[in-house]
């Protein structure tokens, strides 16, 4: 598995690790039932400290991505059938909100919001359809 850090960004290292593991399973890259490097040895390959890592497999597994397994493996869990959480769901709509208003207000027009929106999903969708 990738991870590629931008120590630059403001986006905190965690968030970025988080955010390529979830990338790499929905496009499986890592596919249901795969191990994750463990925190140590992911923390080696990217030169961080293990309790961010740590921090980025928790969130995984708190929003249910990855489950624990025997021996400290992390492995990728199939999706619920049932859908996500409805806490995840409203966390999701005003992460979505926000993005939306900040585009607005930077006069991006609803056809091009929605046009990107698609090529984005688009991007993603056919590797892992729902």
């Amino acid at each position: 598995m990738i991870v590629v850090l931008d120590h630059a960004s403001r986006e905190p290292i965690y968030v970025q690790i988080h955010r390529q593991i979830m990338h790499a399973i929905v496009t499986d890259a890592m596919p249901v039932g795969g191990a994750l490097p463990s925190t140590r040895q992911l923390a080696r390959d990217l030169s961080v400290n293990y309790h961010t890592v740590h921090k980025a497999y928790d969130l995984l597994r708190v929003r249910g991505v990855v489950e624990m397994a025997p021996r400290g493996r992390v492995l990728v869990r199939r999706p619920d059938p049932l859908g996500p959480p409805d806490e995840w769901l409203a966390e999701w709509d005003a992460r979505c909100t926000t993005l939306i208003a900040e585009a607005l207000a930077l006069g991006v027009s609803r056809g091009e919001i929605l046009r990107r929106w698609r090529g984005l999903f688009d991007a993603v969708e056919p590797a892992h359809p729902a």
